[in-house]
């Protein structure tokens, strides 16, 4: 995705996935926030190489992998009805059909996918709860680090003026973009933030949740670093070195001290 949008220090944006501190544990462990990230970083990347049918193909597991995904189909469905790929929507639920058809041997029921839901009824109700609306902008040190989500601000404010002055909100790639994986990232947060504060969906608050979406953060935060880089260098000298060691060492210092803590690594996480 940066080689398409010809960003510079594309290896950066590797180290900023890798040092995001919630993504940076959800690494090692067999929970599903990094399935989830691959296939929608994966859907977002067919559908810039316009490979539409495939994107809409794996963006169709989502809700199968974390059933929150489907907060995201709004924007898969305007990036196809902009780009007129029509005949891509009805395959947004093709992963639904292939998993209802494959646990109907095991169920005997082929809508087991919805009669089997864990999350609604009285399966676990006691433990849900409710807070604030601000819960996951809260724990951002712990979600993002303060590093990133400075660049993640940046690097949204350069791709919005871009499309806004240089490509006269036309529908250019940029757009695409900003619908597909800043927009991505508000919509998630949005949704995880509404149903914690009105203690619905089944939610515990846990942070770690956040990592399904941290590598499309790490990816707009890219033309922000390439930004300050910039700007930086005639300020001062290997500014993009500094930067990138404050980035790493603030991110890693965060992991190594509290995030065990903070992402709530004990009898929440089951």
């Amino acid at each position: 995705l940066a080689n398409h949008f010809n960003f510079k220090n594309r290896a950066v944006g590797i180290l900023l996935v890798l040092f995001t501190p919630v993504y940076f544990i959800m690494m090692f462990t067999s929970l599903t926030e990094v399935t989830f990230s691959f296939f929608l970083a994966l859907g977002v990347w067919l559908f810039f190489k316009e490979k539409y049918i495939f994107s809409a193909v794996i963006w169709s597991f989502l809700p199968i992998i974390r059933s929150e995904g489907f907060v995201l189909f709004p924007l898969f469905i305007l990036v196809f009805g902009l780009k007129k790929q029509f005949f891509a929507l009805p395959l947004l639920s093709a992963g639904f059909w292939l998993i209802s058809f494959l646990g109907n041997f095991f169920y005997d029921d082929f809508w087991w996918l919805i009669t089997n839901m864990p999350y609604v009824g009285n399966n676990a109700r006691d433990i849900y709860g409710s807070g604030s609306l601000l819960h996951y902008i809260h724990h951002t040190e712990g979600i993002l680090g303060y590093p990133l989500a400075g660049l993640f601000v940046i690097g949204f404010g350069v791709m919005l003026h871009k499309w806004v002055t240089a490509e006269r909100r036309k529908l250019t790639s940029s757009l695409y973009f900003l619908i597909l994986i800043p927009g991505s990232f508000f919509t998630f947060l949005a949704a995880h933030s509404i149903v914690w504060w009105l203690g619905t969906g089944s939610s515990l608050g846990l942070v770690r949740v956040m990592a399904s979406v941290t590598p499309l953060v790490a990816l707009t935060a890219l033309p922000g670093f390439n930004f300050l880089e910039s700007w930086l260098k005639k300020k001062i000298m290997g500014s993009a070195v500094f930067l990138l060691q404050f980035c790493s060492q603030r991110s890693f210092g965060w992991v190594s001290t509290r995030i065990w803590e903070d992402l709530g690594f004990h009898a929440r996480i089951v």
